[in-house]
């Protein structure tokens, strides 16, 4: 299950980045003279690459520990 809570991070980092992007061009396609200043500082943090990490080292770890049992128990 870890690697879906990556992917889940990975996905709503994107997502929310779209969704700000096209409420921004939507407020300022009025007519009205309105000034909007925002500022997005979302960033992926060095946890998120830590856990990524974590996922990758597992799938390979229990990819290498199946092929260890599996030939020794022959």
């Amino acid at each position: 299950m870890t690697d879906v809570m990556v992917l889940a991070i990975f996905m709503s980092y994107i997502g929310f980045s779209s969704i700000v992007g096209a409420q921004l061009d939507f407020i300022s396609s009025f007519e009205d003279a309105t000034i909007l200043s925002t500022h997005e500082h979302t960033t992926l943090q060095m946890g998120f690459f830590i856990f990524t990490a974590y996922c990758i080292s597992g799938i390979v770890f229990g990819y290498v520990a199946k092929k260890v049992l599996s030939t020794n128990n022959v």
